[in-house]
């Protein structure tokens, strides 16, 4: 007997360890993620995507848009490691996670009840798993990393744009402090795609033990019921109905995909989303897409070194609210920066190289000749002189008599170098913009 209590004291001591590391790596992650998305640490550095880029989800959504890089082996590292183990992520890394555990445990100081609902994140997480896979990502925006990304970018942005972008976060929070983990328990997509993965491989291991086992074992006898349907007990090897229940999780899987395939292969309205906005070099002709890939997680916002990179905060459009938007005030796009790039999570700004910068044009530029200097015969010729692709050159017009701006659509990348020189004022007599969607 005093073996046995030396032995669970032992056993309670290694628990109360583990705890306390999981506490400590999950406080380092925190107080990382936060460094990076408050005060902007990493600009320059493959790690300033984090933490968005350390998401499973969204490193495999980053794998099939641009391709292998080190923040997609990062993520697919720590995916498989929550596949063995289950919902590893959640408990060890994520830092929405931790913010999450402790509003829950303020929920519970004040007495509030838990809450149990439907796994909608499980068939939340198998639907976008589904539609990264086929190249029409769907609701990324609701991985946890992008939601805490995007909330702490809140604290650069004053005003009603701040509280918009902060609202996701505050969901979380609601859901996590009134139903006492809510959020992380049944409506989280990453987790709940976690604990799909996990009693996946669980079943397919399990399977596999079941047949290596039959044929080594057995040979061709017929294995005992016992042994297959589990009715041996708990030292039975093939129970794995505790980790991955038939009646359950393939219908949530099946919901998903079917919801998946639905967004995915039925795309029959996505010629009908106009691109009303500018939108960062790099980033994909289709609207739709380029919306669909970004996260609204503020990392282009944050390293962007001319500021021109905005939240779009206009309720014109719900889809698009919060993803970036070009604003060309006092600054125009450098040609030689590729920094939102280098820290887009998704690849929905995707710029690897300078000569590949402006591939993709980020608009066009119009001359409105009735305001324009050179149509009251004053001397003017900036937004030429400004061009550095030398698109513009100075053509006359009968229909005026005067001399007026042309632009060569062939040449202009949308940097915008002739807006901010041009002095017309308030309104420019030559802008950007956006190029119709194809």
């Amino acid at each position: 007997m005093e073996r046995f209590q030396i032995f669970m004291n032992l056993k309670i001591r290694f628990r109360l360890t583990r705890r306390g590391w999981r506490h400590f790596v999950r406080g380092i992650v925190l107080v990382f993620a936060l460094s990076i998305v408050v005060f902007g640490i990493g600009r320059g550095c493959w790690w300033g995507t984090l933490p968005s880029g350390i998401s499973p989800l969204l490193a495999f959504a980053k794998w099939r848009t641009s391709g292998w890089e080190a923040v997609v082996a990062l993520g697919a590292f720590l995916g498989l490691i929550s596949l063995w183990r289950k919902r590893w992520f959640c408990r060890w890394i994520c830092p929405l996670g931790t913010c999450n555990e402790l509003v829950s445990r303020a929920g519970k100081k004040v007495g509030l009840p838990g809450q149990s609902a439907w796994p909608v994140g499980q068939i939340l997480g198998t639907a976008i798993g589904l539609t990264i896979a086929a190249g029409t990502p769907l609701l990324l925006w609701l991985d946890p990393l992008a939601i805490f990304g995007s909330g702490w970018q809140a604290t650069t942005v004053a005003g009603v744009g701040g509280t918009a972008l902060f609202l996701p976060l505050l969901v979380a929070f609601a859901f996590s402090f009134f139903g006492v983990g809510l959020w992380c328990r049944g409506l989280c997509p990453l987790g709940g795609l976690q604990k799909v993965g996990h009693g996946l491989f669980k079943f397919l291991g399990a399977s596999l033990q079941r047949v290596v086992f039959r044929s080594m074992r057995f040979g061709k006898q017929e294995v005992p019921a016992a042994d297959v349907t589990g009715a041996g007990g708990p030292s039975n090897p093939f129970d794995y109905r505790a980790e991955f229940t038939a009646a359950k999780i393939p219908r949530r899987i099946i919901v998903g995909m079917a919801a998946g395939s639905l967004w995915s292969f039925v795309p029959w309205w996505s010629s009908l989303a106009p691109r009303r906005h500018l939108r960062p070099p790099g980033a994909p002709p289709s609207e739709l897409r380029f919306l669909s890939l970004c996260v609204r997680c503020g990392n282009c916002l944050r390293v962007c070194p001319a500021g021109i990179l905005v939240p779009d905060l206009s309720w014109a459009s719900w889809s698009g609210l919060a993803a970036p938007v070009v604003l060309f005030k006092q600054e125009m796009c450098p040609p030689s920066c590729l920094q939102c790039g280098k820290v887009c999570p998704t690849g929905a700004i995707e710029l690897k190289q300078i000569p590949d910068k402006f591939e993709r044009p980020i608009g066009r530029a119009v001359v409105e000749g009735e305001i324009c200097l050179l149509a009251d015969e004053r001397e003017c010729g900036f937004c030429r002189a400004h061009c550095p692709t030398q698109a513009i050159r100075l053509q006359f017009t009968e229909e005026t008599y005067s001399v007026l701006p042309v632009v060569n659509p062939a040449r202009c990348t949308g940097c915008g170098a002739c807006e901010i020189g041009c002095p017309v004022e308030p309104r420019k007599a030559i802008r950007v913009v956006p190029c119709p969607s194809p």
